[in-house]
Parts: structure tokens; C-alpha cells; sequence
């Protein structure tokens, strides 16, 4: 799902609402009615995820597993891919300067990089 997943949450937080907000209704079980809730939620998930740059879930489908994913930018500065790490939470270092966040991050960027994506999207801190 878009907001279990820490994939779905990269794509939660740089696609357009217009395309999220509809997923996570379905998700949450709510109405048009309600979208005021998910769209509070998508904002949340949104500023973790810019404020740190990646996202992090523990996997329902998965018990005892966990993922972190980092954002990969095409050549117009748009989302393309969620690259991402997932172990039994006990494997995957959670601290953000730790060894995985750090190289995922990093790999990202680089990947970034090599399918042209331009620079402010993967020169940040270089």
C-alpha cells in the first residue's frame, strides 16, 4: 500500500494528489467525504519524508521486517523509482546517518545522476 510501504510513501510524498489521494482513500476505507483525514495524513507523510529525505516502514505483510526507500529523479526532476532496502528490522541500521540510510540515499542520488536527472536533485550535499 501507499502509505504502509516506504516506497508508496516516496510516491505519496512527490506525485501529485490528484493521483495519491484516490489510492489512499481505498486504502483507508474513507470516502470522497472524507478526504480532509487523508489528505492530513498524505501532508505528514509528505514532511517526514522531504525533511529527512527517504522514508522508513515497518512491513504489515511482512512481520518483523522493514524497509527504507530513497527517492530516484528522471531528467525532468520527476519521481521515477522508489529505491529501496528491505531485512528483518534488526538487520537494517534505522539511524539517519547510519550505513544504510547514508548508501541508500547516496546510491539515489547516483542514480539519479546517471539517468539525467538535474542536479538539484542529485548534487544536494556533494
Amino acid at each position: 500500500g501507499v502509505l504502509s510501504t516506504a516506497g508508496g510513501r516516496i510516491f505519496a510524498t512527490y506525485l501529485p494528489r490528484e493521483i495519491t489521494l484516490p489510492v489512499v482513500l481505498r486504502e483507508m476505507g474513507r470516502t470522497e467525504a472524507q478526504a480532509r483525514e487523508c489528505q492530513q495524513v498524505l501532508d505528514e507523510v509528505a514532511h517526514g519524508v522531504r525533511q529527512v529525505g527517504y522514508a522508513t516502514a515497518t512491513l504489515d505483510a511482512l512481520p518483523g521486517y522493514g524497509a527504507v526507500s530513497a527517492p530516484v529523479w528522471d531528467a525532468r526532476g520527476s519521481v521515477a523509482y522508489a529505491l529501496s532496502i528491505t531485512a528483518p528490522a534488526e538487520l537494517i541500521d534505522p539511524e539517519p546517518g547510519g550505513q544504510h540510510i547514508t548508501a541508500l540515499v547516496e546510491y539515489g542520488r547516483e542514480v539519479s545522476r546517471l539517468i539525467g536527472a538535474p542536479p538539484e536533485r542529485w548534487a544536494i550535499g556533494r
